[in-house]
């Protein structure tokens, strides 16, 4: 109980803190007995309010004077007074707002010199249109602050970059006029004292004032230059001046707002995930005789409990801190999962009933998954299915990936899969192996020798593997002469099966030995052919590919000592 106050103080104050607007505290109205002067003092008229006054009062008339002249302008284009023909529509339109913006801004200037006469503001009505939701214009409103601050970070350092250059220009361009004025007295002073020297010289101290009118702005240009970068590196901020500034602005408040609600909605699921946990351990469904369907209508409604209260508490908590473009923003985005959700109502329905267990796949029933058969162990948002003859033979599936699949009910004597680990098959392609994993994915046996073969498990059925741990027979055919009939029946068989047993005794033990029996299977054309039939545990599984062999080697080795004749198939010819 202490965990749900916890969680419910917590919310609290989540929402609390979710509150942006302080709250003004509400001051005590004055007594009674207070005088008017005490309540209301004379106030000081300043000079410059009175200037105010006058220019707020020469503005009003002015935009008068400006709106009746626009109105008389007006008048002549819809009657053609004064003109050589009336105005257009388009000209008579054109007109007409601009006489509805005089009027608007008369109106406001009125407005501004009642307030300022008053002294008082919110007496007067403005004549001005309701602002418009606009989407887009909020978004810009919210990205506006980011890009301005990348702007002016990007600005100045460009900036300081460009003066620089410009500077590095200048300066190397003084030194081209130094250079240039040089050469040029030296020029002069090499000139003859002829009189073609001294034209040219005077051509080159022209040239050289010239220069000298040229370079004298460049000093002063560098010197101006230098001052302003100095000043910008001065006044340069640091990045993390715009960080900061930016985190300042709103987009730090809607990304508060943001990460409020999104804490809100986890707490409120966390606080049903706890209530609902707290109630399955007291086992209040078994203490009140709860029936399991019911139990499994109370887990839908949990889960549409949560989920409707985790959404209400983040909407609330945009609400109550007045971030309408978020709230705004919230609302669509849940109208557009409505929508989207009419057309995934049939597989919501179908997932509801297999939460009550009422589809086609039920908890505690038999179902085949990928030729697998799996037990369904748990229906819930995750299903668990178990194969409990498999290495790591659970399962965790989506309520969507179980609702193709159709169960039965199954009895205990059926078994999971054809073998355990540690089992002796023979497999339709003839290998004898003993398995030592078999998982949902693949099956590994290792036949005599050691070497590992591996099959992908639905390839390994396939294979209709022959389980030889459980017990296994074996039958040989072995022939004798018809000169041997009247010992057929007792003797030889007789004979023969104690020959067996006693060569199989020396492969296996005895006790692996369950039956052992010889019999008169059937007469062919040259032989009577006797059947022999042993039955073995399933220890004796590991020498299964030699007792086929030691069979037919006694069954030799008895008619051998015992002088009988072994037929062999015969060819006789008629001469017609």
């Amino acid at each position: 109980m202490k965990r749900v106050i916890y969680f419910l103080i917590t919310l609290g104050c989540v929402l609390g803190l979710g509150r942006t607007e302080p709250t003004v505290p509400i001051k005590p109205s004055p007594s009674p007995a207070a005088t008017p002067a005490a309540v209301n003092p004379t106030p000081v008229i300043t000079q410059r309010e009175v200037t105010m006054l006058l220019q707020g009062k020469k503005a009003v008339e002015q935009v008068r004077a400006e709106l009746k002249e626009k109105e008389t302008k007006l008048d002549n284009l819809r009657t053609g007074k004064g003109l050589p023909a009336k105005g257009s529509a388009e000209e008579i339109e054109a007109m007409l707002k601009e006489v509805d913006e005089a009027r608007l801004g008369l109106a406001r200037n009125e407005a501004d010199l009642r307030e300022a006469m008053l002294g008082v503001a919110g007496l007067t009505e403005r004549d001005t249109k309701p602002e418009e939701a606009n989407l887009s214009a909020d978004l810009k409103d919210v990205l506006q602050p980011l890009l301005r601050s990348a702007k002016q970070l990007v600005a100045q350092q460009r900036k300081t970059v460009e003066m620089q250059a410009e500077l590095e220009q200048k300066r190397k361009l003084l030194g081209k006029y130094d250079g240039a004025q040089t050469y040029l007295r030296s020029v002069a002073d090499a000139m003859p004292t002829s009189p073609a020297g001294k034209d040219l010289r005077e051509m080159l101290v022209e040239e050289r004032k010239q220069l000298e009118t040229e370079r004298a702005h460049l000093p002063v240009e560098i010197a101006n230059l230098e001052r302003e970068l100095e000043s910008l590196e001065k006044d340069r901020k640091p990045w993390t001046a715009y960080a900061s500034e930016l985190l300042r602005d709103s987009v730090l408040r809607r990304v508060w707002n943001l990460l409020l609600a999104g804490l809100a909605f986890t707490l409120v699921l966390a606080l049903c995930r706890l209530a609902h946990r707290m109630i399955n351990r007291r086992g209040w469904a078994r203490k009140f005789g709860i029936s399991v369907f019911m139990l499994r209508l109370g887990n839908v409604f949990y889960y549409l409990f949560s989920a409707l209260a985790a959404g209400l508490a983040a909407f609330l908590v945009l609400y109550a801190s007045g971030d309408w473009f978020l709230l705004t923003l919230a609302m669509l985005v849940l109208a557009g999962l409505l929508l989207a959700g009419r057309h995934t109502l049939p597989k919501v329905y179908e997932q509801v009933k297999l939460l009550l267990n009422l589809g086609s796949c039920r908890e505690g029933e038999r179902v085949i998954y990928r030729d697998l058969p799996w037990l369904v162990k748990r229906l819930n948002l995750y299903c668990d299915l178990v194969n409990p003859s498999l290495t790591g033979g659970t399962l965790r599936l989506t309520l969507r990936d179980v609702i193709p699949l159709h169960s039965r009910p199954y009895d205990r004597k059926e078994r999971w899969f054809p073998t355990e680990d540690g089992d002796w098959v023979q497999l339709q392609d003839g290998l004898l192996a003993r398995v030592v994993l078999q998982t949902p994915e693949y099956v590994q046996l290792v036949p005599n020798g050691g070497s590992y073969k591996t099959y992908p498990t639905v390839d390994f059925l396939k294979q209709h593997p022959r389980n030889l741990s459980h017990g296994f027979r074996i039958q040989s055919v072995f022939g004798i002469s018809y000169d041997h009939l009247q010992q057929a029946y007792e003797e030889i068989p007789h004979k023969l099966e104690g020959r067996v047993r006693k060569e199989l005794s020396a492969l296996v033990a005895k006790d692996d030995i369950m039956h052992c029996q010889v019999m008169i299977a059937h007469a062919s054309p040259s032989s009577l052919d006797l059947m022999v039939l042993v039955d073995f545990r399933g220890d004796a599984a590991v020498r299964y590919s030699e007792l086929e062999r030691v069979v037919q080697r006694a069954c030799v080795a008895e008619a051998g000592d015992q002088q009988w004749s072994i037929p062999f198939p015969q060819l006789t010819v008629h001469n017609v």
